[in-house]
């Protein structure tokens, strides 16, 4: 588990823990981030105390939350059947104008298309 500590409150107050009878805490691999963003700041608020598995690896999830948004609203059910409607059209469309280049070029054996 990793867990989030602001450097500037344990410089001030040391490093707090609560911990229960029998309960111990070894912290290995201790490591510095520096926050430009403010991103940091804001997810160690969240998730004060709380253990992660991977901070690095949430903190590109939350990185990656509008673009993964964008898609669901795109493919939401209600949106699959123009998005249907349109590789199918496509597909239709490039078909038709293989069929077209071929009787311009005067074959007229029937030919199997790959897709159409």
């Amino acid at each position: 588990m990793e867990y989030l500590f602001n450097g500037t409150d344990i410089n001030k107050k040391g490093l707090q823990l609560n911990l229960n009878g029998f309960e111990y805490r070894v912290f290995i691999s201790i490591e510095e981030l520096y926050d430009t963003t403010g991103k940091l700041y804001k997810f160690y608020k969240e998730n004060f105390g709380i253990g992660i598995w991977d901070i690095k690896d949430k903190l590109n999830d939350i990185d990656l939350q509008p673009i993964q948004h964008e898609f669901k609203k795109i493919f939401a059910d209600e949106n699959i059947p123009h998005l249907l409607d349109l590789t199918f059209a496509r597909t239709f469309k490039k078909c038709e104008n293989q069929k077209l280049y071929f009787k311009r070029l005067k074959i007229n054996s029937l030919i199997s298309l790959k897709g159409c």
